[in-house]
């Protein structure tokens, strides 16, 4: 606060004319208080991390069909309780045929409904 009082010639006994020793009282006054003011600062930063887990995958993914094997199996072989599943899978086309299996059952079951169900007004006679 000294350092602006010395820069605006406040409290000196100067020959200063009155006028310019108002506004530089005023002047100092406005800065003493836009530094009493509360300010907030706010900063916003982006940062790009990579855990173990995504550099690990990243260099899993790199790993062509025959490296992924090696891979696997060097983990196998460092890991005792993993444990290589023989599992066939599934085809498009064997999907497909469970599907149409699925709907054509299901539109049997509909058209055996209709013709088990018959409509009491169509019994009446009018």
């Amino acid at each position: 606060m000294a350092k602006f009082a010395d820069q605006w010639n406040i409290g000196k006994a100067t020959p200063i004319d009155p006028i310019r020793t108002m506004c530089a009282e005023q002047k100092w006054q406005e800065e003493v208080d836009s530094l009493l003011q509360p300010k907030l600062n706010l900063r916003v930063t982006q940062r790009q991390v990579l855990t173990p887990g995504l550099v690990q995958m990243v260099s899993v993914l790199a790993l062509n069909k025959l490296e992924l094997k090696e891979m696997i199996n060097a983990e196998m072989v460092e890991n005792p309780i993993l444990e290589e599943v023989e599992e066939s899978g599934v085809t498009i086309e064997e999907m497909a045929g469970r599907e149409a299996e699925r709907e054509r059952s299901a539109e049997e079951v509909v058209s055996e409904n209709e013709r088990t169900e018959k409509d009491p007004f169509d019994e009446i006679d009018f």
